[in-house]
């Protein structure tokens, strides 16, 4: 019996020290895959970490953009809804003195507000049906008399165009002045080729007038710009679609 005992703990023996030695072979396998495949893992890692940290920056930057832009549109949409006095905010003022004076009186000017992206404006209650307007003057400051006949053409033609009559006795006047004009696109200061008008539009039954200094260009051409002005003011003249 001592002698059965006996071998039984001797066979549990050889084979916890079987169990043993195969728990540390084990132990073994995955200490040597350790040291071989843990530089892998950890420049793995670190790539992943380094991948995380770029998106990271990559939408700080977006987001940042798309603040500043957020930024400068709000401040687009107060410009073009401010209404500041012409003799304080246009850079005409200040950067083309010799374009003033020369059609507009300085009560005018006083009295016009608007910004330089939408011109300037000033209405004493100017009504019009749009259907027939007479030209009384349109001139132009020293230097710009040669394009006088191709905005006149142009606006002979746009008036046709939209079934728009001149005629000489309707009540709806029209007098303007080119005060400047770009042939050519231009780089410094930019600006597309164009041209810059001060405009009265004067209803003589009413005795009301509509006054405006307006600037105009398009990168297609001065023609362009000159047929798209002449449709802006025949726009004008119509009262009763506005």
């Amino acid at each position: 019996m001592i002698r059965i005992l006996f071998v039984i703990i001797v066979v549990l023996a050889v084979l916890g020290s079987v169990g043993c030695s195969k728990k540390a072979a084990a132990r073994n396998e995955l200490a040597a895959l350790g040291d071989v495949g843990g530089g892998d893992i950890a420049k793995a890692g670190k790539a992943v970490f380094n991948e995380n940290e770029g998106k990271k920056a990559d939408l700080a930057r977006k987001e940042k953009l798309a603040g500043e832009i957020e930024q400068n549109q709000k401040k687009l949409a107060r410009l073009m809804a401010s209404e500041d006095p012409f003799l304080t905010s246009s850079p005409d003022v200040k950067n083309a003195p010799e374009s003033l004076n020369l059609f507009f009186n300085q009560k005018v000017y006083e009295r016009l507000r608007g910004n330089f992206l939408f011109g300037y404006h000033y209405d004493e209650g100017f009504t019009g049906t749009g259907k027939t307007f007479a030209v009384d003057t349109i001139k132009s400051i020293p230097g710009g008399e040669s394009y006088l006949p191709l905005f006149k053409k142009n606006l002979a033609e746009t008036a046709t165009k939209i079934g728009v009559k001149i005629d000489r006795n309707s009540p709806i006047r029209l007098s303007m002045c080119l005060v400047g004009v770009i042939p050519q696109m231009q780089e410094n200061p930019f600006s597309y080729p164009g041209l810059v008008a001060e405009v009265c539009l004067y209803n003589r039954e009413t005795k009301k007038g509509y006054y405006m200094r307006f600037g105009l260009g398009k990168k297609e051409g001065l023609d362009r710009a000159m047929q798209e002005y002449a449709l802006m003011l025949l726009s004008l003249m119509d009262t009763e679609k506005a």
